[in-house]
């Protein structure tokens, strides 16, 4: 099964990628927000050229915000960005303070899935999945977003942040899942 890969992709485009990131990302606590798919392929043409060199579309991507020692509500726990088989590798970006923080993912083991229909993230009009509070979960892998890293967001996953920064990351999700690169 395919938890994540670090991808080895040349330091301009992570360079270029950490600025726009820098002044596009979020500045409100949501934790994750849809950001503008136009205006970043209009700004990020290195990441254009890679992807097209690698056969590969970009759909949409999102602004990946975590506070503080998880303050936010919904970084506390294990979720899924509940995509559809075709859709569900996002290819993650450090943007700032990623390195003394990891993602954790899971196996669901007991409770509910909890689908839930937000047109506000995630690429709009799709579902997360989040679970119950009584849900046990165990840990079958983790990284540390120290480059890029290609992740099946289908499964349950959380980002630790016990550090007193803000984490900021840059999610790019493809049209078709980029098979060859993992």
């Amino acid at each position: 099964m395919f938890y994540y890969k670090h991808i080895d992709i040349d330091n301009s485009i992570s360079e270029e990628m950490k600025h726009w990131g820098l002044n596009n990302i979020q500045t409100s606590d949501d934790p994750v927000v849809k950001l503008d798919v136009e205006k970043f392929k209009n700004d990020c043409p290195l990441f254009l050229e890679w992807c097209k060199n690698n056969d590969i579309e970009v759909g949409w991507l999102v602004g990946i915000k975590v506070n503080a020692h998880n303050e936010q509500a919904a970084t506390k726990a294990p979720h899924t960005d509940y995509r559809p088989v075709d859709q569900n590798y996002a290819l993650n970006f450090p943007v700032q303070n990623c390195e003394d923080t990891h993602t954790e993912m899971y196996k669901h083991i007991t409770g509910k899935e909890i689908i839930i229909e937000d047109d506000t993230v995630a690429g709009g009009m799709k579902s997360y999945k989040v679970f119950s509070p009584d849900s046990t979960f165990e840990e079958v892998a983790r990284f540390t977003l120290n480059k890029p890293v290609m992740f099946d967001i289908n499964q349950p996953h959380k980002v630790i942040n016990n550090t007193d920064k803000t984490r900021l990351a840059l999610s790019i999700r493809f049209i078709k899942n980029p098979y060859k690169l993992v």
